[in-house]
């Protein structure tokens, strides 16, 4: 849906799933709350990097692409469940919020089928909900990201419970 959204960019509205509309309307709010310092309209700026190759986009490159990047051009249709980004050459990137997104799903159907507590965990982004056996908060390690050797050294831990964290570091996806 987000590949249809971002090619009809500037043509046509799209329709789109109830949770793809949900997802896009709840980083329109966190856009809001952020004063735009969270934009899911990003991806024309976003897919100008490449880790892998160690490509570095050029300044010009930048500021052309900058000027496509304003979540205030995504309209969302409720009645019609569709979603239209104004301009051509627009793009989403749901990097930012859709791990989190889906674990509050994933907590949401465990919860409608009588789980009372677990853990959700889908990559850096972690839902820790009720208490564990023991009947305390979860623990939660974090790993040092600076660690040379092969086995995962936690740096600090922090107890959950009916709360998410998400982690994220310069250590796997960078370049110099």
């Amino acid at each position: 849906e987000v590949t249809s959204i971002n090619s009809s960019a500037g043509i046509k509205e799209v329709k789109v799933s109830p949770e793809t509309l949900d997802l896009i309307e709840k980083a329109i709010f966190v856009s809001e709350r952020s004063g735009g310092a969270f934009d899911i309209t990003i991806g024309p700026v976003i897919r100008l990097w490449d880790f892998h190759k160690k490509v570095k986009p050029s300044d010009i490159e930048i500021k052309k692409n900058i000027k496509l990047v304003n979540y205030k051009n995504i309209i969302t249709n409720k009645e019609k469940a569709s979603v239209f980004l104004k301009n051509k050459g627009m793009m989403l990137d749901l990097g930012g919020i859709a791990k989190g997104y889906a674990a509050d799903l994933a907590v949401e159907i465990l919860k409608k089928n009588n789980v009372s507590s677990g853990i959700v965990a889908i990559a850096g982004d972690i839902v820790a909900f009720g208490k564990n056996p023991d009947g305390k908060m979860w623990n939660i390690g974090i790993a040092n990201p600076r660690n040379n050797n092969d086995s995962e050294e936690i740096i600090a831990k922090i107890g959950l419970s009916d709360k998410a964290i998400s982690t994220s570091g310069d250590y796997q996806r960078f370049f110099i």
